[in-house]
């Protein structure tokens, strides 16, 4: 162990606060100021936000946790929250002299303080990093993830990469072992160890198809009733499709069962688009749907042409038909309108995968079925009125729909026939050959020694992420050797080795071996690095720069802005901001489908995450200012998202970056409905809830937990019709009022917004909306207020961003002893004018990356 050593900009702030601290604390010593100003809410008695001051001991010497005590203090002070402004105040001699003396006494602890070197860093791969890392080793490019069955990751600090948080159990262990077989049945099918399979194709061709199922929008139309060609109708779009074989069309053979091989797959299409502008104008809509869809042109745009979508899913619909597994899309077409075209994409399936095609912005499921029963006798004569009993039978109801549905004259895609055609086979072999065999072949019987033990010596470094030595190595190569009996294939003696060194603990947790340098290997920096910006293993690039020794930081830099700017990268602007804002919290409490329809019929749960993230990452890669993230004048929606926003002119499934006006709500992650919709619970708003969010994420400056003997709501609440009213009369409990007073104004502030984040102007009975407020002495009533009020104060943003973003790049909480470091970092992201990309730069090459 060794001693931290202090800056010279400590040792001289340490004899300015010492100097301070023999002018000033004449005046009133610690003691009496806690006495004062403090120890009426924080002694053994009242301890409001669990915190005790009267028995905090005056030297603070090498004691971590008393000095941590102080450190709380200290922060509290220097931000003014304590005392609350209602309570007494010291006069600025005494704020001044206390906070000398604190940050004196801090110096000295940390200055004796033991720093961490020596320690061993050692905690587990989260879920994400573990997949990730499987996808880097064996170059897996579709969807398996053999972590489905894994537990979820406890949080620590909002964050699910903290070590003391990643325990690891029975259970764990059981899941690695299952996940190690399923990796390598993956692995040995795409290394062709059971040689290459031969290309195969499955089609459907309208006119020797079966009937389908016209109340999930398909359906066959046969040559004689089309008076042409023989199609296949797709007459819903994916908004609502609600069970796995709503609006999809599957082979007839691969529909169970899927592909019986990973790898591309070629797949071809011949369709065309159909009365893309129809006759029936708004009779097409669904009843139940028009006060959502007040136009017809939001429940199906005939402006836009239509799109084919291929896609996949990982089951088939065997055992699972009545499941929703939502539309995964890969590759969309826009169709002609009357002409059929033939669409060819290249798609990657992994074994079981099934591929399906799709009417992507078609209308709701449910309108071709409703109309041809109830509404199309207006439109064409041959067409009696559905009676009442034949409606009410779901079964006559069909029979009768199959007799008039080819006079169906809304808009539908129609298919011709569609097939898929693979594996198809590169000669280059698959990553995944090249790591387990690439020197010695799968059928391989007889093998030298030296020449198994190199190819498990560097099979071996690359899963430890370090140089494996031939003693490391040699239990494995020993096993190997032992299943050489001179009939048994390579491939087949040796999986027992590749599933024990996937499940060795080198593999599956993030070690850096005890020792007495107080800096970490070129190698074990090249692991960090890659970690926190692609949550997966060094690739080829880094690991060869580490292996040629230190790493300075101008290629520490470059290497950060290529990881970053990489597709790898978007795994680390996804999980930072999904952790980091709390959006993995979003489809934990739904709304219900008959109050918010929108959240549900346009799916607006995974584009509500993709708007937040993609607006963080743009924010990040283009160095934009740390107040961007409350004032940028752009976001990213898609049809359904500019829907519940009220803007115009956005169509598709897909995201699109999208300009925003200087007086928009919708500036920043204040008006994004990811952020509010985590903040409400799925039936009303919550200014509370809100109020913290924003404290806590933005602000840094999260309130104290409420007392465990004070109920949420003060059960008297008689006469209280809105949650500003059943608040004021919470507040009334003193001990809720000095944390509510923080809390609500920032809350109401955002009260505009409904549960989902539409605008709305008046509660659901009716009763106005009231969002004003005050904070700090400054007027907040809507959101513009709090955007206003952090873009003056750009410091409370930048230091909590440093502070979470340094945790998440460590994968531990901050201790007293990184205090100096990270405060360093704050104020040299000052100079560069809290630009977000400078952040992630200094970050990088900072003391505490590189500290054992």
């Amino acid at each position: 162990m060794s001693q931290i050593l202090l800056p010279p900009f400590f040792c001289l702030l340490f004899l300015f606060c010492s100097a301070l601290h023999a002018a000033d604390t004449a005046a009133l010593k610690p003691d009496a100021f806690l006495s004062r100003y403090c120890v009426d809410c924080h002694d053994g008695d009242v301890q409001k936000g669990d915190r005790r001051l009267d028995d905090l001991p005056l030297k603070v010497g090498t004691d971590i946790a008393i000095a941590e005590r102080w450190q709380e203090v200290l922060h509290q002070l220097q931000l003014g929250e304590m005392p609350p402004a209602k309570k007494k105040q010291p006069t600025d001699e005494e704020r001044r002299a206390l906070l000398a003396w604190i940050e004196g006494q801090l110096i000295q602890a940390q200055t004796s303080a033991q720093d961490r070197g020596g320690q061993v860093v050692h905690r587990r791969l989260s879920r994400a990093e573990y997949l990730h890392t499987m996808q880097d080793l064996f170059g897996f490019d579709g969807d398996f993830d053999p972590t489905t069955s894994f537990p979820g990751d406890e949080e620590l600090e909002g964050f699910r990469n903290i070590g003391s948080a990643l325990r690891t159990s029975r259970h764990h262990l059981e899941q690695y072992l299952k996940a190690a077989d399923a990796v390598l049945d993956h692995v040995y099918d795409l290394a062709d160890v059971k040689g290459k399979p031969e290309a195969k194709q499955w089609k459907d061709s309208a006119d020797k198809m079966r009937d389908l199922n016209d109340a999930f929008g398909l359906g066959v139309i046969s040559a004689e009733k089309a008076k042409g060609p023989a199609y296949i109708h797709m007459s819903h779009g994916l908004r609502n499709q609600e069970l796995i074989f709503d609006s999809k069309l599957f082979l007839s053979r691969l529909g169970d069962t899927g592909v019986p091989h990973s790898g591309w797959y070629e797949v071809e299409v011949e369709a065309t688009a159909a009365n893309r502008h129809h006759p029936y104008g708004k009779d097409l809509m669904l009843g139940g749907l028009r006060p959502y869809y007040k136009d017809m042109k939001s429940y199906y745009d005939e402006s836009q042409p239509m799109q084919l979508g291929i896609g996949r899913q990982g089951e088939g619909m065997k055992g699972n038909g009545w499941r929703l597994i939502p539309p995964n899309i890969i590759h969309a077409t826009e169709l002609p309108d009357d002409r059929y075209i033939t669409v060819r994409a290249r798609i990657w399936l992994d074994r079981g995968t099934v591929p399906y095609i799709s009417w992507i912005d078609g209308p709701p499921k449910g309108t071709r079925g409703q109309f041809v029963s109830t509404k199309l006798y207006k439109y064409d004569p041959s067409v009696p009125k559905i009676d009442k009993h034949v409606w009410e039978n779901l079964a006559l109801r069909a029979e009768r729909d199959k007799l008039y549905r080819h006079l169906y004259q809304g808009p539908e895609v129609r298919v011709h026939y569609w097939q898929v055609t693979g594996p198809m086979r590169d000669d280059k072999p698959h990553p995944a050959r090249t790591l387990l065999f690439a020197k010695i072949a799968p059928d391989e019987k007889q093998i030298e020694p030296e020449r198994l033990q190199t190819e498990l010596q560097a099979l071996a470094s690359r899963l430890f992420r370090r140089e494996v030595k031939g003693d490391d190595i040699a239990p494995y190569v020993s096993a190997v050797q032992k299943r050489l009996d001179g009939k048994t294939r390579y491939a087949d003696a040796a999986r027992p080795v590749f599933k024990a060194l996937l499940c060795s603990s080198e593999f599956l947790f993030l070690t850096e071996p005890e020792s007495d340098a107080k800096t970490i290997t070129p190698m074990q920096l090249a692991t960090r690095l890659s970690y926190f910006l692609t949550a997966g293993p060094p690739d080829d690039r880094l690991r060869s720069l580490a292996a040629k020794g230190p790493l300075d930081a101008k290629a520490i830099i470059t290497e950060t802005d290529r990881l970053l700017d990489s597709p790898r990268g978007d795994r680390f602007l996804r999980l930072f901001t999904e952790q980091w804002l709390g959006l993995n919290k979003i489809g934990t409490m739904p709304p219900s489908k008959e109050t918010f329809p929108a959240y549900h019929i346009d799916r607006l749960e995974p584009a509500m995450k993709e708007e937040t993230w993609r607006f963080i990452a743009e924010l990040i890669r283009s160095n934009k200012p740390v107040t961007a993230l409350v004032d940028a004048d752009f976001t990213y929606l898609n049809a359904g998202l500019a829907r519940l926003y009220e803007l115009p002119n956005v169509s598709g499934d897909h995201l699109q970056r999208i300009s925003l006006p200087p007086d928009s709500p919708r500036r920043g992650l204040l008006g994004q409905a990811s952020i509010l919709t985590i903040t409400a619970n799925g039936v009303e708003t919550s200014p509370v809830k809100r109020g913290v969010w924003l404290l806590e994420k933005l602000f840094g400056t999260p309130p104290s937990p409420p007392p465990p003997d004070v109920p949420p709501i003060e059960p008297d609440i008689r006469g209280a019709t809105t949650i500003r009213q059943q608040l004021e009369k919470h507040r009334s409990v003193q001990a809720c009022a000095d944390c509510h007073a923080k809390i609500d104004p920032l809350g109401f502030a955002l009260e505009a917004y409904d549960p989902i984040g539409h605008f709305r102007s008046a509660y659901p009975n009716g009763a106005a909306i009231d969002t004003t407020g005050e904070y700090r002495g400054q007027p907040v009533n809507s959101p513009a207020d709090i955007r206003a009020y952090l873009t003056k104060h750009p410091d409370l943003l930048a230091q909590n961003l440093a502070h979470r973003l340094l945790t998440y790049a460590l994968g531990r909480p901050l201790g007293f002893t990184d205090q100096p470091a990270l405060r360093r970092l704050q104020a040299d992201w000052k100079t560069k004018g809290y630009a977000l990309r400078e952040l992630i730069h200094l970050i990088i090459t900072s003391e505490l990356m590189r500290q054992r």
